[in-house]
């Protein structure tokens, strides 16, 4: 039976190693989690929501993923630590996966060495499977020659630098669309259903009141992606891997205010995947519809009109429009959108913003413009390429966004 004082002093040990030293959301959440333990509490994910993360009463885990989240990146901080500072730790804290609730073991205690690879190795082959399924591996292959210089440089270059440097924590958002279930009492006849012109609960509802026949349909409670909609986020998390920093995924539906004022944010997908981030659009040169596709730029200080519209089929070479916005958030964070009408535009815009060589370009034309780099900006895209896949991104105009700008 391990005492509480030998349970706060390799508490301590921890807290004070180099692994957590700059990860004070980690420190505290060990923490919290040892109290517990010392005090006998049986913790659950709504608990720890609710206590540790000042979630409401109304928290929904299938849609907030946050208790989840920092479990995994904690028991894999925690990893980190006794491969490394504290290998010779006899005592360990564990969290053993499907629980919340820690652990205090022996080093030799956690399981049958051998058995534990053998079960990696069962799940290395599992996921490469899964991955030759999606033709993932071969992106990640290829993406695994860039070396880590390379993540190294966008710390140090202005587009980037105070993103990944503040101490915010940062959240990384997939746009999952809206789709919404008819039939949805009966198992056998229920039916998922898309329409591009609802795009929110709010233009659901509405439609809803005009057709009757929906009166048994509702909101799908789970997301849904496009197929391609993942390739962007190869090259982001790719990055954040090499430079090592934690980042909260998740998906549009499953966005909240507290998050946006909590997190540094991402956000990649399509026009009609905004959800609450289209709100941040009030202030900008530019506007937006999604049913038709039509992007419209109104140049704020010269009152230059120009009107895009897509009619093209990203399964065939076409040209996509992209929207990438650095606009400060509230509670000082800072928010990145990377927008566009098809995949084309957002894997095209990823890729320029996560090469060195395209930012420095990209500084350059600010400069030129402006004669410094903009601390925030919104800048135009046009992607071009063939079955939602792009070849050309080159930038169309520029525009800075004054700090004071309101975000909403």
């Amino acid at each position: 039976m391990i005492n509480n004082n030998t349970k706060k002093e390799i508490l301590d040990r921890i807290i004070k190693s180099e692994e957590f030293a700059n990860s004070q959301v980690y420190q505290k959440l060990l923490i919290y989690l040892v109290n517990a333990s010392i005090e006998n509490r049986s913790l659950k994910e709504y608990t720890i929501a609710l206590e540790f993360f000042n979630k409401g009463t109304d928290y929904n885990s299938t849609q907030d993923t946050i208790v989840r989240v920092h479990i995994y990146n904690l028991r894999k901080k925690l990893e980190s630590y006794y491969n490394k500072e504290g290998k010779a730790e006899k005592l360990r804290i564990h969290i053993p996966r499907g629980h919340y609730e820690i652990s205090f073991s022996q080093a030799n205690s956690q399981g049958d060495s051998s058995t534990i690879k053998q079960y990696k190795i069962i799940i290395t082959t599992l996921l490469v499977l899964l991955l030759l399924s999606n033709g993932i591996l071969l992106q990640l292959l290829k993406k695994s020659n860039t070396n880590r210089e390379q993540s190294l440089s966008l710390v140090k270059q202005a587009i980037w630098s105070d993103f990944f440097t503040s101490p915010k924590e940062k959240m990384v958002v997939l746009g999952d669309h809206f789709f919404f279930v008819q039939h949805a009492m009966s198992p056998t006849d229920r039916t998922l259903l898309r329409r591009d012109d609802i795009n929110s609960l709010e233009d659901f509802n509405n439609y809803r009141k005009d057709h009757p026949e929906l009166i048994d349909s509702w909101e799908l409670p789970y997301p849904l992606f496009p197929k391609n909609s993942i390739w962007p986020f190869i090259d982001l998390l790719y990055v954040f891997n090499k430079l090592d920093i934690d980042y909260i995924p998740k998906y549009t539906s499953s966005v909240t205010a507290t998050d946006i004022k909590n997190y540094n944010s991402i956000f990649v997908g399509s026009f009609h995947t905004l959800g609450a981030f289209g709100k941040m659009f009030s202030n900008s040169n530019f506007s937006y519809t999604v049913y038709p596709n039509k992007l419209i730029i109104k140049d704020k200080n010269s009152n230059d009109f120009k009107e895009y519209i897509d009619r093209s089929n990203p399964n065939d070479y076409h040209t996509d429009y992209g929207i990438v916005r650095k606009i400060p958030g509230p509670d000082k964070t800072i928010i990145f959108i990377f927008t566009s009408f098809h995949d084309t535009g957002t894997i095209g815009i990823i890729k320029y913003f996560t090469d060195p060589k395209s930012l420095a370009e990209l500084e350059e034309l600010f400069i030129k413009k402006y004669h410094h780099v903009p601390e925030y900006f919104e800048i135009f895209f046009k992607a071009s390429g063939y079955n939602r896949t792009a070849y050309k991104t080159e930038i169309d105009s520029v525009y800075e966004i004054k700090p004071e700008t309101p975000l909403w």
